[in-house]
């Protein structure tokens, strides 16, 4: 059987999983004790809102070309599966450890390298007529979100010792 998808339906799914990565940024928030960290979840809570949003206004600017589905779907089967795929990524949030920054910054960094993997994975059944090089701006910002983590983990890691 053969998937694909357009730009539209994987855009769908990024605009879930930064909402999915916004909730958790601020279930860590009220968790953590120190102001300081607090205030930094809530900043990158704010970075995946913006990106949601990034995202939402792509899938506006998107042509009717990239909208239109590669295969028969008259259900819009696809775009179901899409929001479901991403809402699955909420399960493991319960994986991370609320009570140790470290903990949430290596769990997040995991994050968003699974985001990273993923978009790579799905950019190959997206055909390019449909708009797959706007994978590479979701790439892109996922990759910006790991190097802030990094550096605020660096920050604590140093601070540590």
């Amino acid at each position: 059987m053969i998937i694909n998808f357009n730009a539209n339906e994987v855009l769908i799914m990024a605009e879930e999983i930064e909402k999915q990565s916004c909730d958790f940024y601020v279930k860590a928030a009220e968790q953590v004790e120190s102001q300081e960290n607090r205030d930094f979840l809530l900043k990158l809570a704010s970075f995946e809102f913006t990106h949601k949003s990034f995202f939402k206004e792509l899938r506006a600017e998107l042509g009717c070309n990239e909208k239109e589905a590669p295969v028969f779907d008259p259900n819009n089967e696809a775009s179901a599966y899409c929001r479901s795929f991403a809402q699955i990524q909420s399960l493991f949030d319960g994986d991370a450890d609320f009570n140790d920054m470290l903990s949430i910054l290596k769990f997040a960094i995991n994050k968003e390298k699974d985001a990273i993997l993923f978009y790579s994975r799905i950019k190959e059944f997206v055909p390019e007529v449909k708009g797959s090089e706007k994978l590479d701006e979701i790439i892109a910002e996922e990759h910006s979100h790991i190097k802030i983590l990094t550096a605020y983990a660096d920050k604590i890691a140093i601070n540590a010792f």
